[in-house]
């Protein structure tokens, strides 16, 4: 118990620091890099270029049904009260100052990690001042419980979490303008294992994904279509470890009965094995190839792939297991490891997912 007080201890430090708690929700050895390219380019592009060389998704909006709401758009900080599953469910949702009503804006679906409230993973990703800068709105679903997590194994006994994201989705298409071609997902930790999840029962709805320390393979895996996904993962991550599992820096986590049996039941494979076994489902069959896109970070980029769904897999040599590229998510070094400014894994997967819109 002393161990797992000092974590929440260290967290809660953080956020305080940061201004992060709006409320009161509550080092491993070195890692080779699997080199499983046919080229290596040790001069490639700079990071914020998304890799791949296929031809862009191009489609013009699927406008949602808010498109032709007569309400005066409401921008900002938001929220959302939803029932799902006979639940009260919640989330936080953020409209940039230059939305108008009328025209359709992709959407961008947040969801935190293990334990951490949805507010903190706002901060953490930057996700919020990327969407005001950029023109999308973003929603940051609440995972349930004391210690709030994601079903990431479709447990029946737990609480249904892509009905819950999917009527979430639902209702702010129904309350604003929202490009339903265009409506992508991320996530840290298990909330990116859960984005793996909703890539596979929810393809024909999410268009591209972008998973920060987290991977998975959900079994089964019946998609309408090939998800395209970058992948951004540290090579010290002793939560995640980069090589498959889960490492010491999880077993300092608290939990309870309901979500130790679920973190038990959660099969990490390695990154590159990972990325391996996405690509064969997304149909990727030209050639894969490594390169160095900064000091600090390779990239494995896998091509050919049905519906220009590539594959990506950004490798930050020497960071653990953090969101790489901001200021906020370098605050919890103590707590979760060393972070990297090699790469801004928000404004990169933000590229990535621009070139992607689901076929009209």
């Amino acid at each position: 118990m002393a161990v797992r007080s000092r974590w929440h201890a260290l967290l809660l430090a953080s956020l305080l620091a940061t201004g992060l708690m709006a409320s009161s929700c509550s080092g491993g050895g070195d890692v080779e890099v699997a080199a499983t390219s046919s080229t290596v380019d040790e001069e490639a592009p700079e990071p914020s270029v998304q890799g791949t060389t296929e031809t862009p998704s191009v489609t013009a909006p699927a406008e949602s049904q808010g498109c032709a709401a007569d309400a005066v758009p409401k921008t900002g900080q938001q929220a959302l009260d939803i029932r799902s599953d006979a639940l009260e469910r919640v989330a936080g949702y953020y409209v940039p100052s230059n939305y108008d009503g009328e025209t359709a804006v992709p959407l961008v679906i947040n969801l935190h990690p293990y334990i951490s409230p949805a507010n903190v993973q706002v901060s953490i990703s930057g996700m919020h001042d990327l969407a005001e800068e950029q023109g999308f709105i973003t929603v940051e679903p609440q995972g349930l419980g004391e210690y709030p997590y994601w079903n990431v194994v479709r447990d029946p006994a737990l609480a249904d979490d892509v009905a819950f994201i999917e009527a979430v989705i639902d209702e702010l298409a129904n309350r604003l303008c929202i490009d339903e071609r265009r409506v992508y997902a991320t996530g840290h930790e298990m909330g990116s294992q859960m984005v793996t999840v909703l890539a596979c029962d929810l393809s024909d709805r999410i268009t591209a994904i972008a998973l920060v320390a987290g991977v998975y393979l959900p079994e089964p895996c019946d998609q309408q279509r090939p998800v395209p996904t970058v992948v951004y993962h540290g090579t010290e991550d002793t939560w995640q470890l980069y090589e498959g599992g889960i490492g010491p820096g999880s077993f300092v986590l608290p939990t309870d009965e309901q979500t130790e049996l679920l973190i038990a039941a959660i099969d990490v494979p390695g990154v590159i094995e990972f990325a391996e076994a996405w690509a064969e489902q997304n149909g990727c069959d030209g050639p894969t190839t490594q390169t160095s896109v900064a000091a600090d970070v390779k990239l494995n980029l896998y091509q050919g792939c049905e519906n220009n769904a590539a594959v990506l897999v950004y490798t930050v040599v020497g960071m653990a297991h953090a969101w790489p590229g901001t200021v906020e998510g370098q605050v919890f070094e103590e707590v979760i490891g060393a972070g990297s400014d090699a790469i801004d894994a928000t404004e990169s997967m933000w590229d990535f997912f621009q070139d992607h819109a689901i076929a009209g």
